[in-house]
Parts: C-alpha cells; sequence; structure tokens
C-alpha cells in the first residue's frame, strides 16, 4: 500500500520528507537536523512551508489511523482470549465454583452481546453464541443433576 511517507510530495526534496517522517514519529528537532545535515532552524522554517505542513499533517493522520486499527486488533485479540478462557474454566474445570464464576461471567456476556446486537439490529456474537448456550445447558444440567450450586438462572447476584 502507498503511503503518504512512501510517495513524493510536490514542492518537497527527500530531505524535507525525511524531515517530515521524523518529525512525525516525535524525533526531537536537533535530531532530526542532524540526522537531515540541516540547522534546527531549517527545520523550523520547513515547518512554515504548506507542503511541508500537508505532508506532515498527511503523515500524522495515517499513524494515528493505524494506531487506532492496532488498538482495535488488540482489543479483539484480548476478548478472544479472554473468552476462550472463560468456555475452558466453564467446559473443563474441576472446580464447581470456578465453573459457576465463569457460567455467570459468560453469561453476562451473552446478555451485553444480545443488547449490542439489538441495538445494532444485528447478530454480532453468531460465532460464538451456540458454544456459550451449549455450555451455559450443560453446566445448567449438570447443577440440577447433584444440586451443587444454584440453578443458571438464579446465577445473576
Amino acid at each position: 500500500m502507498a503511503t503518504a511517507q512512501n510517495l513524493p510530495t510536490p514542492g518537497l526534496s527527500e530531505t524535507q520528507m525525511k524531515a517530515a517522517s521524523l518529525l512525525a514519529l516525535g524525533t526531537p528537532v536537533t535530531d532530526i537536523a542532524t540526522a537531515c545535515g540541516v540547522t534546527r532552524m531549517t527545520i523550523h522554517n520547513w515547518r512554515k512551508l504548506p507542503a511541508f505542513r500537508g505532508h506532515l499533517e498527511d503523515l500524522l493522520a495515517q499513524a494515528k489511523e493505524q494506531a487506532g486499527h492496532a488498538i482495535i486488533r488488540d482489543i479483539v485479540e484480548a476478548k478472544e482470549l479472554v473468552l476462550g478462557t472463560l468456555i475452558d474454566v466453564a467446559r473443563n474445570d474441576s472446580s464447581g465454583s470456578a465453573r459457576v464464576a465463569a457460567a455467570r461471567t459468560l453469561k453476562e456476556y451473552m446478555d451485553q452481546a444480545e443488547e449490542r446486537a439489538k441495538r445494532a439490529d444485528s447478530d454480532l456474537m453468531a460465532d460464538k453464541s451456540g458454544e456459550i448456550k451449549a455450555i451455559l445447558e450443560h453446566i445448567r444440567q449438570e447443577k440440577a443433576d447433584y444440586g451443587s450450586a444454584p440453578p443458571l438462572t438464579d446465577l445473576s447476584g
């Protein structure tokens, strides 16, 4: 993908583009001046040029967008990891209290996801909801059979 950083910008030299890239990365002006072989005053003067400012703004916007995508990707990964761990605990943990706690959390997660899906008029949890509901039903049946914990419908408190 072509980015503002690697596309030539009309009216800017390669050195100016390098300086703009370093500014966008948060590099101190003194270090940029050294890296580009110019004075600090030259960097300050370049920052006044419309083409330089426009290129720098493009670079900053691009960096902001990439950072936002990375944050979203990390959040989705973390949610999947937590959800997978809860499913494993609810399905396999021998401790009744851990299974009940995991089931409570999964139930709350499902309730929240279903509410968001209703607001969005779509099924946001289609990929996980069947698996989670089956696990919850299995735990509900197990608890009913052994009487070792309150029914899942009473787990909200």
